[in-house]
């Protein structure tokens, strides 16, 4: 994914999945409704397994995957994500171009996930791109990510660095 852009094509790469820390960064509790109509369950959506890959001193971008849980009884949407260590962090689809087969990544507004359901970002299909490292990541360092979601406050996770898998 480290080959990301908005021509590029990008080989198939997997991530081994560790536990990521999360911190909460809004207040999640709903205020007390001031009526008797019942207040409908948001969605609650939590994080795991953030990885990044590692890259090479002077590589311009790079690569963010975790699954993403939806214990809430709503839909929700990932719409953003930030990190200090790029210039500027977009959500990425990867999909095959049927004309000629190659590998190839777009932009995505966002990425929805449905109660009780769970998203996998991950190499060849959706993931977070970071474009304007500040620097290489590096193996065994974290990368701290900011998820921005609709309706679930935003998150902070630790993606841990890891070299891609051949």
């Amino acid at each position: 994914l480290g080959a990301c852009d908005d021509q590029g094509s990008s080989t198939e790469q997997s991530a081994t999945e560790q536990p990521a820390t999360v911190e909460t960064t809004a207040e999640s509790a709903m205020p007390a409704p001031t009526t008797d109509a019942a207040v409908p369950a948001a969605a609650i959506v939590s994080a795991e397994g953030a990885t990044a890959y590692a890259t090479a001193e002077g590589a311009p971008n790079g690569a963010i995957v975790l699954t993403l849980h939806n214990t809430g009884s709503e839909s929700d949407r990932l719409i953003a994500a930030k990190t200090d260590k790029a210039a500027t962090v977009e959500i990425h689809e990867g999909y095959v171009n049927e004309a000629d087969g190659t590998m190839q990544m777009r932009k995505v507004d966002g990425v929805d996930i449905n109660p009780g359901e769970q998203v996998s970002l991950q190499p060849g299909g959706y993931h977070i791109m970071l474009m304007g490292l500040t620097g290489p990541l590096v193996e065994g360092v974290t990368v701290p990510l900011t998820l921005t979601f609709e309706a679930t406050p935003a998150m902070t996770v630790q993606a841990v660095v890891r070299q891609p898998k051949p």
